[in-house]
């Protein structure tokens, strides 16, 4: 933070200010792959990402920088009771490890793979097309929902659809 700004006492030296360099400047901290923490000796994963979680919600709030933490799913996310309930879809739920980055963020959003799942349509979007009279097959691996699970400042539990090419990242 320090490349980018300067930390400096308040007037009553009770606490610490930061001031960027550049106002206008947005800071995003990437945090890729929070599973991937090593905890230090005698504390769990879940006690290590939950103090990761807590310094990051300290920093955005002294400093104004954002956060974005990739986390993985839960197994259990996939589980056969799940699907004959037809729950495959990202939740709060899923989120493995620990729950402390989800109650700590101010946006979660999950990527959901319907193909995954063999679903025939997610939101009315063909997945697999099985009409031997057609050419196309469905949009298959090509679609991806991005899944707004939470957000303090608007709506949430919104399903974005969209295009992918993961041969070329986009």
């Amino acid at each position: 933070m320090e490349e980018n700004g300067a930390f400096t006492p308040s007037a009553d030296g009770r606490r610490t200010i930061y001031r960027k360099n550049d106002p206008e400047q947005i800071i995003i901290v990437v945090v890729d792959h929070l599973n991937l923490t090593t905890p230090i000796e005698g504390r769990s994963k879940k006690e290590e990402i939950d103090t990761i979680s807590k310094y990051a919600v300290r920093l955005r709030n002294k400093c104004d920088v954002s956060f974005f933490m990739l986390m993985q799913e839960n197994r259990n996310s996939a589980s056969m009771d799940r699907r004959k309930a037809e729950l495959t879809e990202c939740s709060s739920e899923d989120i493995a490890d620990t729950s402390a980055p989800f109650q700590d963020c101010e946006v979660c959003i999950g990527v959901y793979y319907p193909l995954k799942f063999k679903l025939k349509k997610h939101k009315e979007f063909p997945i697999i097309v099985e009409d031997k009279m057609s050419d196309f097959e469905g949009l298959r691996d090509r679609y991806r929902s991005l899944q707004l699970i939470k957000n303090r400042q608007g709506k949430s539990e919104k399903a974005i659809p969209m295009n992918f090419f993961g041969e070329i990242g986009y």
